[in-house]
């Protein structure tokens, strides 16, 4: 995430790169899924 060839590619995709830990990352995905999870489900969205 520090390479800048890697940070022009996800800059390019409107990504913002955020380096840290894969702890880091797992608390950021629960709290997502838990933020995001009842708005999915009252929406009646489902993965095809």
């Amino acid at each position: 995430m520090r390479d800048p060839a890697v940070v022009a590619k996800l800059r390019a995709q409107y990504m913002e790169p955020e380096p840290g830990t894969p702890e880091q990352f797992a608390a950021y995905m629960r709290g997502e899924r838990e933020k995001w999870g009842p708005v999915i489900k009252r929406a009646g969205i489902k993965a095809e």
